[in-house]
């Protein structure tokens, strides 16, 4: 069961790297890397492992690009706790395209398919004007910035949006990331984000209201994955209650469904959704509480209870994998 308070994610995580913690390896341990003279609680060390064709593909979009690879490791051991599959931008910058945990719970971040970038990513290109108000969490704005010309107000947020640590630790581990932000500042309008946040969660009517404001008037649409549904959770963790669970996904889709429900309707879960994580995998994210069902995040995504396409005032235009894109109506169209 993982019912999300603010640090319960990483409780979940120790609990499976706990034979690390005992060989006196410290990824996520608390007050870690605190202290001056304490190593990094992790490294990023380049990968062996071929890159997807679909980083490839990303790289290519972008003129004097390169692609890169990188595991995330802890000390004392050669073990990946989570993968990278990263962009050299021509100013130096890193951006990471692609990640996957490879334990039981999100490493740092939520999961991130290439494939499923590039799909969004040409979908942006070929159907938004480039002047389009395009709302979205900040990591998935900053990335979208770099390569389909529309405004995106939340990407210079990326700094904010919460990194999987725990308390003591957050400082570290945001020197550590901001390697992947360039030269964002975590600083800047951090009341736009707190706007877009106390959207999502939320009634969705009052929700939608409060995008409209953001977008001040111009074509807007809002851009959310599934995974943004723990995201918000983890940024939010006292306005909504967002957790996830992993069943095998090599059976029959029926079957995991069947599974996955049961399991919901035995811990008394309000709603829940999936996303295929992996080949062998399906992860279920689930809204613990009955009234979060009524928020703007629980209707534009595809939860069991939503009212996916139909909430007034948001139109759905596109939708590939775990992504779901709708265009907002301005206010003058909903009055």
């Amino acid at each position: 069961m993982y019912r999300l308070l603010p640090s319960r994610t990483i409780a979940v995580l120790l609990s499976v790297i706990v034979p690390m913690a005992v060989a006196g390896i410290f990824f996520f341990s608390r007050g870690g890397s605190v202290a001056d003279n304490t190593p990094d609680p992790y490294a990023y060390k380049v990968a062996e492992e071929e890159l997807s064709e679909e980083t490839r593909q990303l790289a290519g979009m972008i003129e004097g690009a390169q692609a890169k690879i990188y595991d995330l490791t802890v000390p004392e051991t050669d073990l990946a706790l989570a993968r990278a599959e990263v962009i050299e931008l021509p100013g130096g910058r890193d951006l990471i395209v692609g990640w996957q945990s490879r334990v039981t719970e999100p490493v740092l971040r939520s999961d991130i398919k290439p494939s499923e970038e590039i799909a969004l990513i040409t979908a942006l290109k070929s159907h938004l004007p480039e002047d389009a108000v395009v709302l979205a969490m900040p990591d998935l704005s900053d990335r979208l910035s770099q390569f389909a010309p529309s405004h995106y107000p939340l990407a210079a947020m990326a700094g904010q949006q919460a990194y999987r640590a725990p308390a003591g630790t957050e400082d570290t581990v945001l020197r550590m990331e901001k390697r992947w932000l360039g030269e964002r500042s975590e600083t800047e309008q951090p009341e736009l984000f707190r706007d877009f946040i106390d959207a999502m969660v939320a009634e969705d009517a009052y929700g939608l209201a409060r995008l409209q404001v953001m977008a001040g008037g111009s074509e807007a649409y809002i851009a959310l994955h599934v995974r943004d549904s723990f995201d918000v959770g983890i940024t939010a963790p006292d306005k909504i209650l967002v957790g996830l669970k992993d069943f095998p996904g090599g059976t029959h889709a029926h079957d995991v469904t069947r599974q996955v429900k049961t399991w919901i309707a035995d811990q008394d879960y309000a709603a829940y959704t999936v996303s295929q994580i992996g080949d062998d995998t399906i992860r279920s994210y689930f809204l613990a509480d009955a009234k979060d069902k009524a928020t703007l995040l629980g209707q534009l995504l595809p939860f069991n209870t939503a009212r996916v396409g139909l909430v007034p005032g948001a139109k759905l235009v596109f939708q590939t994998g775990g992504y779901w894109v709708y265009r907002i109506d301005p206010v003058a169209a909903t009055n």
